[in-house]
């Protein structure tokens, strides 16, 4: 009879999922969004299967063991690949699936912990119908499983109704939130939350919380030792990325990254340089919703022995985690961004897994403090604050979803797939070298490698703004391919753009001098050919 009872309740809290389901399918529907990172993801699982190895092999030949990633992703890819399976494919329906699971996720442990089925539907709608999570769970990256691995581990580390915790749990919640971490690399943050819940709020004795969270933690770094060993072995180094030792731009310049990524969350991205109201409200909405996220978890500790009573522990352990999982994650993201060269991009992709678990403690914070107030009357209007959300979310969702849906996503768009200069590419010989500033492009497009066009990397202007061939980059031979080997220059119109952060308003006269003097081979409606001239 109480399975019974269950089942409208399990059907309800389904729902949000798959509603968020059907938005990705229809966001979708011209296939997954490819850019250069999914590219080196669906190459690299490609050639583990043709028995290369896992990463890429470059324009002469040579194998690259997987760039700045972390395996996972691509391995996953590869397995699908074994049993058949298209790789682009794979990458589409798998974020859909794992979208669907999140919200489910969501939805399901939000209703056990504060028993309030109006606050874990719409929590878990507000994360189905953000204009943040359906363009990341669009593209073919890592984020959806990373995501996914992560948060899975809280099953086997939040208690269970009426059931003690088994020993192996802990070591099987390590490996899975392990993979996360084997996913992407910021995922650490995964583990390192859930191994300090383990230590504050699990059953037990100091001493023996301690060894629980060190069990937890072991085993989820078993994943990625191996990795680094592998990596280790293979190319004396972990990652792609060396220290910075220049700090002071990077601290001030991190802030308002991370507060353009915060306004995406409330307004749309238009509004956030350009708004239809004054623009310190801008700044006054995102520290205004840092501090209050704060002192609403600062009020949540305070409140701990009220809240930590049996029938509100669950919701109590579970908003803990999703505060702790916040603060550490933007720790982590901050020491990477702070310390590392090439930086990473602070963005609404990056911050993905915060926006998920900022929702989440949104949703339980209401649902603890609708349990706390129930006898005062303003507490029945609690849930509106996420109807509001889920509204405000679906409006600007469906623009997103309407428009991928139109025009496709990165290389699988209109734009991309009638490009007439990546036609004309896929007619060069077999052994005709090729430089271009999109490789991934090329790469995802014809299937061949390419040589980079490195100034588009350069952090400053080159002194000289000699045309293409007879500059001189570190690192740079592709100039000397171009020269000397009779490489082609495949410029898309992609560089003006890619030049726009290094030479401002020079770059017309950067790209103009760039080319001239030069052979055009031909002229496309989105780039051009160049050969260097014969002497």
């Amino acid at each position: 009879m109480k399975e019974k009872q269950q089942r409208p309740y399990l059907l309800l809290l389904s729902l949000p999922a798959l509603l968020g389901m059907i938005a990705l399918v229809i966001s979708t529907l011209k296939g997954p969004g490819i850019g250069g990172d999914a590219t080196i993801y669906i190459k690299s699982a490609e050639n583990l299967l043709k028995g290369i190895g896992l990463g890429l092999v470059g324009p002469y030949g040579e194998f690259r063991l997987l760039p700045y990633f972390p395996p996972f992703f691509s391995l996953v890819l590869a397995f699908f690949g074994v049993l058949g399976f298209n790789l682009v494919g794979t990458a589409q329906w798998l974020n859909i699936l794992l979208f669907g699971g999140i919200i489910w996720m969501m939805a399901f442990l939000t209703y056990r912990s504060t028993r309030s089925l109006w606050v874990a539907v719409l929590a878990a709608s507000s994360a189905a119908v953000s204009p943040v999570l359906i363009p990341v769970y669009s593209w073919a990256m890592s984020e959806p499983l990373s995501i996914f691995l992560g948060f899975a581990g809280l099953w086997f580390v939040l208690p269970e109704p009426d059931e003690p915790k088994k020993d192996w749990k802990w070591i099987a919640g390590g490996l899975v939130t392990g993979l996360s971490f084997l996913t992407r690399y910021s995922s650490a943050a995964f583990l390192a939350a859930w191994a300090l819940l383990i230590l504050l709020r699990s059953e037990g004795t100091f001493l023996k919380r301690f060894i629980n969270a060190v069990k937890f933690g072991a085993a989820g770094f078993i994943p990625m030792l191996a990795w680094m060993v592998f990596d280790l072995t293979h190319t004396s180094t972990v990652g792609s990325r060396s220290l910075e030792s220049g700090i002071v731009e990077r601290l001030t310049s991190f802030w308002p990254a991370l507060e353009k990524v915060i306004l995406f969350w409330f307004v749309p991205e238009s509004w956030i340089s350009d708004p239809p109201y004054p623009l310190i409200l801008n700044h006054i909405l995102a520290v205004g919703f840092c501090v209050i996220f704060i002192a609403g978890l600062i009020l949540l500790i305070r409140k701990a022995a009220s809240f930590s009573k049996e029938s509100l522990r669950g919701a109590y352990d579970l908003t803990l985690a999703m505060g702790g999982f916040t603060l550490l994650y933007c720790l982590v993201v901050f020491g990477v961004y702070l310390f590392t060269y090439p930086p990473i991009t602070i963005g609404s992709r990056m911050f993905s897994p915060v926006h998920i678990a900022v929702i989440w403690a949104v949703g339980l914070l209401l649902g603890l403090f609708m349990q706390q107030f129930k006898e005062k009357p303003f507490a029945r209007w609690f849930p509106v604050v996420l109807v509001l959300l889920a509204g405000w979310y679906g409006m600007r969702s469906v623009r997103i979803v309407g428009q991928n849906y139109e025009l496709g996503l990165g290389y699988n768009s209109l734009a991309w797939q009638s490009s007439d200069t990546m036609e004309a590419v896929r007619e060069f010989p077999e052994d005709t070298l090729i430089v271009t500033n999109e490789e991934t492009a090329i790469l995802f497009l014809t299937g061949r490698s390419s040589l980079a066009f490195q100034e588009i990397f350069q952090d400053h202007p080159v002194k000289d703004f000699n045309r293409y061939g007879d500059g001189a980059l570190p690192l740079d031979d592709a100039q000397e391919a171009f020269r000397q080997d009779g490489a082609a220059l495949v410029l898309f119109d992609s560089v003006f753009e890619q030049f726009e952060g290094i030479y401002g308003e020079q770059t017309p006269q950067r790209v103009e001098n760039l080319t001239q003097g030069l052979e055009k081979a031909y002229q496309g409606a989105d780039g051009a050919i160049y050969y260097y001239p014969e002497p």
